[in-house]
């Protein structure tokens, strides 16, 4: 199983009124909601962890550890999951945590109006049983709170992959108090701004944070210059490519890099009446984009982050196809070319795009016709562009490494999946997609995956460029770190410390 794995931390401290210490740490892209029921983003994932507790974390060597749950039974069938709540825990209120709590926290996520294209908590959810009614009902009739400490979950089919899922704080417990949602977690958190967030103690919590923080968005391109300058303490997670390779001149200044956890993508506009409607047109510029970054590694910016790979799945991970088998593919769309290029000067390619990846330089070298209507917006913008997934024919995108299973690629090309876009829905592959969800023979996973594999290539729903590992930058001359490792998908601060 791989497992995407980093380590972050960096502090700068200084009195407060509350008595507390003040933390400086910044993110490389924006969370866009600190609500559980809302959450879409990666940084939006390891933030909330902050204050909200999903039902079970992962330890340093990537195994299941207890959060909200102390412990839990799953069914031979994978049909079954019971977790045993630790009702020791409580909110910042100080009111007791209970199974309730999860349950009443799912069902009022799924009336939410999603911020994606799905509701976040979705691509779990819709397999529990009786969730057809919910629309009718507002109850999930398979969540059961047993007891106070009992949390039942039945689903319609088998879900080999329910436990990881419910790691993600979309699924955690939260409560309304006073127009504010809380959680049982390390920090309380205020929202003060778009890009800033104030986190401050949760006394509630048994292992007191000891720092305040003062939250914010940086580029990763600036990260550096931002550590330097004193604006920040600690660039928690950043896209590894786009920081600087000045880095290493730097002695102040230390990193941290976990495996890869970024996968590097285009994301085509394939609904009906765009350019990219055409199988033939994206099978086209995947060959285009394949040949451009073999020949132009250096554009992903920092080679000692990035890796290039067509392949969405991991070296040695499950799904994975033969490499010449792989370019007989890709290579399926080099016949396309002239078409598609012939296309674009009628119908200019509109692309949207960050300051951070761009990709203007593939298109003009591949002779495709770009609109004046393209842009180049903030990430924010961005990420709001590839969910109402209207605007722009080709976006550059990113998205997590969710899970050493292959199942984790549902998160984005899956029907119900929490991050996908209505660019990106394509029926051959989301029917595969559902379908792997109830494998549990472990043996069949790998041969099952390798049709999911052949489909994302050859319907090119989604353009895969490559791996990118997500670093931590920080003044080592200023913390020191509590812990070794994080999953990417905790993004836990109070491990951080003034020296």
């Amino acid at each position: 199983m791989v497992a995407s794995t980093l380590t972050f931390a960096g502090v700068k401290y200084m009195n407060t009124n509350n008595h507390h210490q003040s933390l400086k740490i910044a993110f490389g892209s924006p969370w866009k909601n600190i609500h559980p029921g809302l959450q879409h983003t990666l940084i939006g994932d390891l933030t909330l962890s902050n204050q909200f507790e999903a039902l079970v974390g992962f330890n340093d060597n990537g195994a299941y550890i207890p959060l909200a749950a102390k412990e839990w039974i799953i069914s031979p069938d994978y049909k079954t999951l019971t977790f045993k709540i630790d009702t020791s825990k409580k909110f910042s209120d100080s009111v007791h945590l209970t199974a309730q709590h999860f349950k009443d926290s799912w069902e009022s996520a799924l009336k939410l109006e999603p911020k994606s294209s799905n509701s976040s908590a979705l691509d779990v959810l819709y397999k529990v049983e009786g969730f057809s009614d919910f629309s009718k009902t507002g109850k999930l009739e398979g969540v059961k709170a047993l007891d106070d400490e009992t949390l039942e979950l039945k689903f319609a089919t088998p879900f080999r992959m329910a436990l990881e899922f419910l790691s993600g704080n979309r699924f955690s417990a939260f409560r309304e108090v006073e127009g504010k949602f809380i959680g049982t977690g390390a920090y309380t958190i205020e929202d003060l701004s778009n890009d800033r967030l104030q986190l401050t103690p949760n006394i509630q919590y048994k292992d007191l944070a000891k720092y305040d923080i003062e939250l914010s968005v940086v580029n990763a391109k600036d990260s550096v210059q931002a550590l330097l300058d004193g604006k920040i303490d600690v660039m928690a997670y950043a896209m590894g490519g786009a920081v600087s390779p000045d880095l290493e001149k730097h002695k102040n200044l230390s990193w941290i890099v976990g495996q890869d956890s970024l996968h590097r993508a285009v994301y085509p506009n394939a609904q009906k009446g765009r350019l990219f409607e055409k199988k033939e047109f994206r099978q086209a510029l995947q060959f285009l984009t394949t040949k451009f970054y073999d020949n132009n590694p250096a554009s992903l910016g920092n080679p000692n982050f990035t890796s290039i790979d067509p392949q969405c799945y991991l070296p040695m991970q499950a799904g994975r196809l033969d490499e010449t088998q792989v370019k007989q593919v890709i290579a399926k769309g080099e016949e396309f070319v002239q078409s598609l290029q012939t296309a674009s000067k009628k119908n200019p390619v509109i692309l949207f795009e960050s300051d951070e990846f761009s990709l203007r330089p593939l298109l003009e070298a591949s002779g495709i016709a770009i609109s004046p209507k393209s842009k180049v917006v903030s990430k924010s913008e961005l990420i709001s562009i590839i969910y109402s997934g209207q605007e722009a024919d080709l976006i550059p995108g990113s998205f997590g490494v969710v899970s050493g299973d292959p199942d984790g690629i549902y998160h984005l090309l899956g029907r119900h999946g929490a991050i996908t876009s209505p660019m990106l829905k394509n029926e051959i592959v989301a029917n595969l997609l559902e379908e792997g969800r109830n494998i549990i023979d472990q043996k069949q996973i790998a041969p099952f995956y390798q049709k999911v594999s052949l489909a994302i290539l050859d319907e090119a729903p989604m353009i895969h460029i490559g791996f990118n590992k997500a670093v931590a930058i920080y003044r080592n001359d200023q913390i020191k770190v509590s812990g070794r490792i994080l999953r990417r998908n905790e993004g836990h601060l109070h491990i951080f410390e003034a020296k």
